[in-house]
């Protein structure tokens, strides 16, 4: 198979994890690793030329080549084998179709939680407050304002603020505020988010608290910096992926400064039209199989028995902490992972996975770990997701991005004062008559083939 490398090394074919897997799996693994970063270009070489791997991970199954691919009988249609595996058989319904082309299942996905957003606060903050964890929009508020103008860390300065963003906090506040994730469906057609009124009143939240300097004025172009803002004890609150709290460590020069910080993981803020969470796709890339190097059917099921055997718990296990004796030794029954190992010879195995047991508890895991992880089962209750996702539009895919960012730099010019409301639907307008419309056209159009 063919396998992005994000780490400096690939892993060698004689390591003890890959041949802890050959062993489980009764397979022969020839990985072809190639760098991130070129990944994308090598991978439209490879299909271009004809001469494929046997399977194929493939970042993004919705690029032209992959779904005329798929059309065109490339790829294996999988879609009525993986009833007959106890672990594929069981992945998320939701998963599989958005990554299906034209409503038929070409791929493995590798699978992600479905809604992995959340808030890290400050809790000791918020007891030197005498506050609760805020559980609405308005005690959000009240927190944030809080934060800022009540001297939370007691040390006799105007020298805090609330939340500290990089741009991302939007889309979560505005589900908060009840708008769809992306794309809605109303009367069986489909409408962008920042169409709906709801979308509006998140923006006109996040410019109440830009212009009461509630959260950090330079948003929209501080990258890693908003972590910093919290280690440095200057902020209270991100809105952010659970993942952050998951890799715990993001935030471990707080602990150096300050050992007396309390970070908390919260979820459950209730909006004015309900509760809501940010729904992801679910995926992060795809396994596809050529038929030009899966020859026949039975050549396909050996490949699906292997990924169903790496979803077994063993195997996950291996990819949470490796080989004992190697990567980690047990103390207590807790696993003591050597790190720069386990980075080196263990995490990169984590391309492979279809499932990752990441995001699933594991011995050792830290109270706040346990707590990141809880609210991921809690979120999918109650994610919206974008209905868009398993559907192809050939105007978005040619102006999409260009359409996005004019919608986004909008937005984020409403939020900081450069525009006004008038203004804001003027570029929806635009947005409309630019490509919107035939954008909306087309997903209405799939999404009907699929919902008659």
């Amino acid at each position: 198979m063919m396998v992005p490398q994000y780490t400096t090394e690939p892993i060698k074919a004689d390591s003890a994890a890959v041949k802890k897997i050959e062993e489980y799996t009764g397979v022969k693994l020839e990985m072809n690793w190639v760098v991130g970063a070129a990944y994308q270009e090598k991978l439209n070489a490879t299909i271009a030329s004809g001469t494929m791997p046997k399977v194929l991970i493939v970042l993004d199954n919705k690029q032209a080549n992959i779904v005329n691919g798929a059309r065109s009988g490339m790829f294996w249609e999988i879609g009525g084998y993986i009833k007959d595996y106890p672990n594929l058989s069981k992945l998320n319904p939701q998963i599989l179709n958005n990554i299906s082309v034209d409503g038929k299942l070409y791929a493995l996905p590798r699978t992600r939680p479905v809604s992995r957003e959340g808030i890290m606060i400050r809790k000791d903050w918020l007891d030197n407050l005498g506050l609760q964890p805020p559980k609405t929009t308005d005690e959000l508020y009240n927190v944030l304002q809080a934060f800022t103008n009540k001297d939370p860390d007691k040390n006799g300065k105007n020298d805090t603020f609330g939340l500290s963003d990089n741009g991302n906090a939007f889309i979560d506040m505005a589900v908060f505020f009840g708008a769809p994730v992306n794309w809605g469906v109303q009367g069986g057609k489909m409408v962008p988010a920042f169409t709906t009124p709801q979308y509006l009143e998140a923006m006109k939240f996040m410019k109440r608290l830009y212009s009461e300097k509630l959260m950090n004025q330079d948003f929209l172009i501080v990258k890693d910096g908003y972590v910093a803002n919290i280690n440095q004890g200057k902020a209270g609150m991100v809105i952010n992926s659970a993942v952050d709290g998951i890799t715990s460590a993001l935030y471990a020069d707080l602990k150096k400064l300050n050992p007396n910080a309390v970070l908390d993981a919260i979820t459950g803020v209730k909006g004015p039209n309900g509760e809501f969470a940010t729904g992801s796709p679910g995926f992060a890339g795809t396994f596809m199989f050529p038929k030009s190097s899966v020859k026949t059917e039975q050549d396909l099921k050996d490949m699906l028995h292997f990924f169903d055997k790496m979803t077994d718990q063993p195997m996950i296990d291996l990819t949470l902490y490796g080989v004992e004796g190697n990567t980690y030794t047990l103390e207590n029954g807790i696993p003591k992972i050597n790190t720069d190992l386990y980075n080196n010879e263990i995490n990169p195995l984590n391309q492979l996975m279809v499932k990752l047991g990441l995001f699933g508890p594991k011995k050792g895991d830290t109270p706040l770990e346990s707590k990141w992880k809880q609210i991921l089962v809690e979120n999918e209750k109650k994610a919206v997701f974008d209905p868009t996702v398993p559907y192809i539009s050939a105007t978005n895919v040619e102006k999409g991005a260009q359409l996005d960012k004019q919608i986004t730099d909008a937005r984020n010019k409403f939020i900081i004062g450069e525009i006004d409301e008038a203004e804001w639907k003027s570029q929806i307008e635009s947005w409309r008559k630019n490509g919107g419309d035939k954008i909306t056209e087309e997903f209405t159009a799939e999404y009907a083939k699929t919902h008659k």
